[in-house]
């Protein structure tokens, strides 16, 4: 009777090479492909924001579109009002700040996938304009009351962007401003996915950029 004949140590050895080359090579392909899912799921949020902010909540309240703190307390920021009165996500009879990013209690339109664990869960991963949203830039933690039509906003600009990341240091505002870190003048925007950020921007079009260019393009932010 005829022996099985069995691996060698060397042909074992290159089966166990060839795994680990083709592994190698998949995993930052799996990667990449993870990671374009979570900017479709971000790029998604953004948009569900645009109909309950520039389209109902605007349509209810006579043109105006929602800014950055409409509530004071434990109901700051724009998240606890909109979600309470069912404008966006689930609503809810009672919805503080901090529920936001809670695992039990986070309104998920308002946690970028890629950002979730990045940034603190008492705000959301979506920071709104301070040139336009915010009366008093720096003045306080929370901004001001800026309020617009959404007739007299410029679509050019953008109205949430991705931010919070805690890299770059400890989130102080509700609103985004042009910086490289966290200051009372703004929250940073985020290199999110990669090398970009996505931006609900004011005409409710969803746009990525990097954070650089984010930074220094004005008329994203308050053109003249």
């Amino acid at each position: 009777m005829r022996t099985p004949r069995r691996f060698t140590l060397i042909e074992l050895m290159v089966v166990i090479t060839i795994i680990a080359v083709l592994t190698a090579l998949l995993l930052p392909a799996l990667k990449s492909a993870r990671e374009m899912g979570k900017s479709i799921v971000c790029k998604n949020n953004l948009k569900q924001l645009a109909v309950g902010m520039l389209g109902l909540y605007s349509s209810d309240w006579d043109g105006f579109v929602p800014t950055i703190d409409m509530g004071s307390g434990d109901y700051h920021g724009w998240v606890p009002t909109l979600v309470m009165n069912g404008y966006i996500g689930r609503q809810r009879a009672s919805y503080c700040y901090w529920d936001v990013g809670d695992p039990k209690k986070k309104e998920p339109l308002c946690r970028c996938p890629s950002l979730d664990s990045r940034v603190r869960t008492d705000y959301p991963t979506y920071f709104m304009n301070r040139a336009w949203f915010c009366s008093n830039p720096g003045f306080n933690h929370f901004g001001g009351k800026a309020w617009w039509r959404a007739s007299q906003l410029n679509s050019a600009c953008f109205y949430l962007v991705e931010g919070g990341d805690q890299n770059d240091g400890s989130i102080v505002c509700f609103y985004a401003g042009p910086y490289l870190t966290h200051n009372n003048g703004g929250t940073a925007p985020a290199n999110a996915h990669g090398k970009n950020a996505n931006l609900l921007m004011l005409d409710s079009s969803v746009q990525a950029k990097t954070k650089l260019e984010i930074i220094n393009t004005t008329a994203l932010w308050y053109p003249n």
